[in-house]
């Protein structure tokens, strides 16, 4: 038996440092489709963020041009030109219509947006996010109305800001 052991060839097997290697290279190989799901991952994210910020914006614009907003509109203090409003309920993400508004003291324009700030939205679907929504009224002539929704949310990146500008028309007599 000693003796056919002996006549067989002896075959080269993979070593140790092949082996070593090609784990390295199936690692390295794992880490990057990992990173990869990852980032793509964190983009959905923001942009699903994104949405949703700009459905706020948008629905508070929409709400200042519908018949609802006439009551406020009608109850302006006169003399004044330039308005503030902010949302003052919490708004649901799949239905963002506004319900109710808040009328501010100064009618100054944002720069940032904080947890503290009198402009933050809170929405119920994502409570942890920062979104901060400012609906700016300027009476152009008479009933005509300059209507900017601004607004600042938070992603992975920072914080963002959009901003959209309309026009509204109450009609009647003037002010």
């Amino acid at each position: 038996m000693n003796k056919e052991y002996n006549n067989q060839q002896s075959r080269n097997a993979f070593g140790l440092v092949e082996i070593i290697v090609a784990i390295a290279i199936f690692a390295t190989a794992m880490i990057a489709t990992v990173s990869l799901a990852i980032g793509s991952l964190r983009t959905v994210k923001d942009n699903e963020l994104a949405d949703t910020a700009n459905a706020v914006m948008v629905g508070s614009m929409e709400y200042m041009k519908s018949p609802a907003a006439v009551p406020v509109l009608n109850q302006l203090t006169a003399g004044r030109r330039e308005f503030a409003f902010s949302v003052s309920s919490e708004i649901d993400t799949e239905n963002p219509n506004l319900t109710t508004l808040r009328q501010m003291d100064q009618a100054d324009v944002i720069d940032t947006c904080s947890d503290s700030s009198e402009y933050r939205v809170v929405l119920r679907d994502f409570p942890d996010f920062l979104v901060c929504n400012q609906i700016l009224l300027q009476q152009t002539a008479g009933n005509s109305f300059e209507i900017r929704s601004i607004i600042y949310y938070q992603t992975s990146k920072g914080i963002s800001r959009n901003e959209i500008i309309g026009y509204r028309n109450t009609g009647g007599s003037s002010q």
